[in-house]
């Protein structure tokens, strides 16, 4: 028997084996080359990215304006408060004040700071309200002790006022004699367009008074 017959002899099944690794191993995977499958063309993903930077610029700059917005209203609503307490203190004092010797002054200032319905009102009893604090030589002076904004609204640029005010009521001889707190509720009215709001100055539409207390 020669050397060659005593070899041993590849087994088949180990070579077909061996032939399947080979070829296995050669296909290229999932994740190898330009040509893998499941993953998008980089075009597409850049595409993709710049869409949701750009959707999230929006959001922030919409999400900026809208609180600047937010906050713009809010300063106004406070600044038109301010105005609002300041209009209904000076209205106070002026429709609670009497003194002979400034009707003139007076009168002319409750117009001033009147709506159009309410300074009609002012002329038709000016002439009574200057007899009776001429017969009684009165004299009053009017302190503001607290203001309070019960309604607000800017649309309709309407108001509508608490006030408390001191009076301190002197006799012809100019001595203080008594002391009054008088409960007023104001009525205001700011006319025109709601852009130019704040250029105009709030009137008075109507004046009332509740007894408060007295003392003296």
């Amino acid at each position: 028997m020669s050397s060659d017959d005593q070899r041993p002899q590849p087994d088949e099944d180990d070579e077909r084996d061996e032939r399947g690794e080979r070829d296995e191993s050669a296909e290229p995977g999932p994740g190898d080359g330009p040509g893998r499958r499941g993953t998008p063309p980089r075009p597409l993903v850049l595409a993709a990215a710049a869409l949701a930077l750009a959707a999230f610029a929006v959001a922030v700059a919409f999400g900026v304006r809208w609180a600047g917005a937010a906050q713009s209203d809010e300063l106004a609503i406070a600044q038109t408060r301010e105005d609002v307490v300041a209009a209904a203190g000076h209205a106070a004092t002026v429709f609670t004040e009497f003194d002979h010797e400034r009707a003139d002054e007076l009168l002319a200032e409750r117009k001033r700071i009147s709506s159009e319905s309410m300074r009609r009102e002012v002329e038709e009893t000016e002439q009574q309200w200057r007899d009776s604090i001429a017969q009684a030589e009165l004299k009053t002076t009017s302190v503001v002790e607290g203001v309070a904004v019960e309604e607000l609204n800017l649309h309709e640029g309407k108001a509508r006022v608490l006030a408390v005010i001191r009076v301190d009521v002197a006799n012809s001889e100019g001595e203080f004699s008594k002391i009054q707190r008088l409960q007023l509720n104001l009525e205001q009215d700011r006319q025109g367009d709601e852009q130019d709001a704040a250029e105009r100055p709030w009137t008075v539409s109507a004046v009332s008074d509740v007894r408060y207390g007295a003392s003296g």
